[in-house]
């Protein structure tokens, strides 16, 4: 079993302080499934709460991460350092826009539209959405955020790649 397994198999468990122990100094963004996925957004599009805190403790959040995990300040770092990420995919397909959208982030939504999130950019993932579809699918988004992120998209019937 590789290290990276035994990690993930610490978070299927949800062992917070054995995945914290395991990992050392290690920042999260670094441990990833063999899909790309980090082992923090593995834990909370797992429902692993105790992994996820633990790890949005441990140390520097990818700009994804950040935007899943609705870090406004780690978000605006992020942007700040490289501002052309408003635009990049996370390894599983998401723009941080469409994280934050499906996870009802909603002061991290408006933030990325100001920074130049564009709310037309398809997500590359399963769903081949867009982040106002990951809005609508999370159900979680606030009406100040989603109203935002309406405007930011300007066609409300837009349909996903699939037609839906």
């Amino acid at each position: 079993m590789t290290d990276a397994m035994k990690l993930f198999a610490l978070a299927d468990a949800d062992d917070a302080q054995g995945l914290l122990a395991a990992l050392s100094d290690k920042p999260s963004h670094a441990v990833r499934s063999e899909t790309g996925e980090t082992i923090f957004l593995y834990s909370l599009y797992r429902g692993k709460t105790k992994c996820a805190a633990a790890l949005q403790g441990h140390g520097e959040l990818s700009l994804h991460e950040a935007a899943a995990a609705g870090d406004l300040a780690r978000v605006g770092a992020c942007i700040a350092a490289a501002p052309w990420t408003t635009q990049s995919l996370s390894a599983d397909g998401w723009t941080a826009l469409h994280l934050a959208a499906f996870l009802g982030r909603d002061t991290v939504v408006v933030r990325l539209l100001e920074l130049g999130a564009d709310a037309r950019q398809w997500g590359r993932a399963f769903e081949t959405n867009l982040p106002i579809h990951a809005a609508c699918a999370g159900g979680r988004l606030g009406n100040a955020a989603f109203a935002r992120l309406i405007a930011a998209f300007y066609l409300v019937d837009g349909p996903q790649h699939a037609s839906w």
